[in-house]
């Protein structure tokens, strides 16, 4: 089923990350959020953390609308 994906230029696979971010200081956690954000426009991507102070920083690194928190 992967290779679906990986020879199909047109299918979309979710990408879910657990976690991430436990190891980024702020500054790289904002450098890393915009590009998930862009990745965001081609295919889901599932952030899941319990850090509540990773809502501020992606509030400020992509704005608001721009994410879905659960």
């Amino acid at each position: 089923m992967v290779g679906h994906f990986i020879t199909n230029p047109t299918a979309v696979m979710p990408l879910i990350l657990d976690d991430l971010l436990m190891t980024f200081d702020n500054e790289r956690t904002r450098a890393v959020l915009p590009q998930l954000a862009s990745l965001a426009q081609r295919t889901q991507v599932f952030l899941f953390t319990h850090h509540g102070h990773l809502v501020e920083i992606c509030h400020e690194a992509v704005g608001e609308g721009q994410f879905t928190l659960h």
